[in-house]
């Protein structure tokens, strides 16, 4: 996986019942893929209204919103210190709760700018004004159209002007160290002032965003409290007396920003500049305010229709990439997919805790972690079952994934969810937990699958054994795949090892045949053995132990888990991968073997029957001394292996990762 730099998004909110929701649900339909959002945080500032309330409920809906409910008003400038010591982000993004973003793609454009600059430390948003539908209101929006284009001519948009702070990003080296003194009431002239000592001010004039212009003349006199040129004493100790004027815009740029305003508004621009000049007249007799509690302009609230939603697909699955336990293959399928659904969908992935585990947005998918990993994850695996059930009745989603969970491969689920329900199989669990564990699971895992109605497995086999337990369920094939960008062009021949890699869980994936196989192979040129991946920490102690008494220990290598170019590495070098398998369906290893144009020897296992005849050597199980010889055969037959990989490369190109969340695209709008 990629790693991105991490987002907070802050929201200071007072009395924001009208716009809080619709802000909050656009900043979730925000699609990532250059940053992480760690989470979108809302200080509630003492609002008297509804504020709080309704942050509340959408933080059932997306975990990854934090509130925080301040009953005490302190004010804006004090909560921008608290954003600032608070954050932990690598960046630090606020936004004014009345800020109407309409761009899905709006934060991934900045941030793509963003990390693309290191020397910026502030970045100013440009936030565009919407055109009201009343006169009044339309004079006031042509008066902020004419002085946008006024800051907009000043060279570069250096200038304290271009700073309004409705949406600003801030980088942690900037604002980790950073916080506004108690007696300063101009928060913009400070900010803007200590960016530019670091030259990091910068203002993106797009991607954009909106607001409400004031459309009363009440309104206009309460903006013109927080205006620039009162001076400030404290301001002026810091950083000298030009503070007071730096607020002015040159002649020459005001000519030629109203110039431009006359063009693109010759009827209303006029009017513009005598309402305007009018108003800043009357205006400048008002006393200037002496407090950061602002009051607030009430017609810039306009009550807004909340943004909809993308569909909502929830992925249930015990497993994921960064359970240091399990991280197997299907975390990874899982993923993939998943990552491919946040196109269309806004997707939800649940997962089994484990120590260090928090909820996040990776790729914009957001993880969800649940249960309890306190007893291990044996336990913890039927405590996770348990847990779903009161989500799968809080939540709002329009389709569930439940992707199948040891001890059983059903769950109580359809017994709460009344949304469609599919059950995306990736093995058939009661057999293998039967033979661990000497207990009736098959019985249950059967009483268990009547009640799905939707189903997808990975193979005919599958889809056979299904049937035998439930005649009524709709049941798709659709099997594991790799992403199209892991298929090499060729394989190559190259035969320093035979490789093992996968989950280490000695019974279930046949390691230990494995290593009694090898031994039957002739020391004269005996072939090296590496074994790569991870797991339970008495399946790894048992694994060295196992290699320790081992006739062949000094061939056979164990190398611990393997990820990204180490992995690649493996593959490529190896002459064949190996499966000795007892029980397994679909495992990604193969795919992956086949992607490198690698041959496979396995057992031929009825659930491995997918596997092409003329993409790998299929020994009858359990036959350990076949096993061997097939080992010895294809590490020194490089025509063997040309020919077998090529067979896999065709195989695994046909069912991409790609193709297979194109089926599951469909799908899943078809339950919907």
């Amino acid at each position: 996986m990629k790693h991105y730099p991490t987002l907070t998004i802050a929201v200071p909110a007072y009395n924001e019942e009208n716009t809080i929701e619709h802000l909050l649900r656009a900043l979730i339909m925000q699609e990532n893929g250059v940053y992480k959002l760690n989470e979108i945080i809302v200080i509630s500032d003492g609002s008297s209204d509804k504020t709080a309330a309704l942050v509340k409920k959408l933080q059932l809906e997306y975990p990854i919103i934090q509130l925080r409910d301040d009953k005490q008003r302190m004010g804006k400038i004090a909560r921008l210190n608290q954003f600032f010591s608070d954050t932990t982000s690598d960046f630090l993004c606020i936004i004014d709760a009345d800020m109407i973003l309409t761009d899905t793609r709006y934060l991934k454009k900045i941030m793509a700018k963003v990390t693309k600059d290191p020397k910026a430390q502030m970045i100013s948003l440009h936030q565009e004004p919407l055109r009201p539908t009343h006169f009044v209101g339309k004079l006031f929006y042509a008066t902020f159209v004419m002085w946008d284009f006024v800051r907009l001519s000043i060279p570069n948009y250096d200038h304290v002007q271009n700073y309004y702070c409705g949406a600003t990003v801030y980088r942690k080296s900037f604002f980790s160290n950073l916080c506004i003194p108690k007696d300063v009431f101009e928060e913009r002239i400070y900010l803007y002032l200590m960016a530019q000592k670091l030259n990091g001010f910068r203002f993106y004039r797009t991607p954009l965003i909106h607001y409400w212009p004031i459309t009363s003349f009440s309104d206009y006199f309460k903006l013109a409290d927080r205006a620039f040129g009162s001076n400030q004493k404290k301001l002026e100790k810091l950083f000298g007396k030009e503070v007071n004027t730096i607020h002015i815009i040159p002649w020459k740029y005001k000519c030629i920003g109203i110039v431009k305003s006359f063009y693109h508004q010759p009827l209303y621009t006029p009017i513009a500049l005598v309402f305007g000049y009018t108003l800043s007249i009357l205006a400048a007799y008002k006393p200037k305010q002496k407090t950061a509690l602002w009051d607030i302009s009430r017609s810039t609230k306009v009550a807004l229709s909340p943004i909809p939603d993308k569909h909502t697909v929830i992925i249930s699955c015990y497993d994921d990439l960064k359970n240091p336990s399990y991280a197997g293959g299907g975390a990874f399928c899982i993923f993939e997919l998943a990552k491919r659904l946040t196109k269309k969908f806004r997707v939800i992935v649940i997962t089994g805790t484990y120590k260090n585990a928090q909820n996040e947005t990776i790729e914009g998918i957001e993880y969800l972690r649940i249960g309890s990993s306190v007893f291990g994850h044996r336990i913890g695996q039927l405590v996770y079952q348990f847990a779903l059930l009161p989500i799968a009745a809080r939540f709002r989603y329009k389709l569930w994934i439940e992707s199948s969970t040891p001890p059983f491969t059903f769950s109580l689920l359809p017994l709460v969810i009344k949304k469609p329900l599919l059950i995306w199989i990736h093995m058939f669990c009661g057999k293998e937990m039967k033979r661990k564990y000497n207990l009736p699971f098959e019985k249950v895992e059967h009483f268990l699958a009547n009640n799905y109605s939707h189903a997808v497995v990975l193979s005919e086999y599958m889809k056979h054994q299904l049937r035998t337990v439930n005649n009524h369920c709709s049941i798709s094939i659709i099997p594991n795949g790799v992403s199209k960008d892991m298929i090499v062009s060729i394989g190559n021949t190259s035969s320093a090892y035979m490789l093992f890699i996968g989950r280490i869980e000695i019974s279930q994936k046949g390691i230990d045949l494995l290593l009694e196989a090898f031994d039957t192979i002739p020391s004269t040129n005996k072939p090296k053995l590496l074994i790569a991946g991870d797991g339970d920490i008495k399946e790894v102690n048992k694994l060295k132990s196992l290699i320790h008494s081992s006739a062949s220990f000094l061939s056979i290598s164990y190398v611990g888990k393997v990820s990204g170019l180490a992995k690649q590495r493996l593959f490529k070098n190896a002459s064949a991968v190996l499966v000795p398998s007892r029980f397994d369906t679909y495992p990604l290893t193969i795919l992956e073997a086949f992607s490198y144009g690698k041959p496979v020897v396995l057992f031929s296992i009825p659930e491995l029957s997918w596997v092409p005849n003329n993409a790998s050597i299929q020994i009858p199980p359990y036959s350990l001394t076949e096993f061997g010889k097939a080992m010895k055969r294809i590490h020194t037959d490089k025509q063997l292996q040309m020919q077998l990989g090529s067979q896999g490369l065709s195989f695994v190109k046909r069912n991409t990762l790609e193709i297979i969340s194109k089926k599951f695209e469909e799908l899943s709008f078809q339950l919907i």
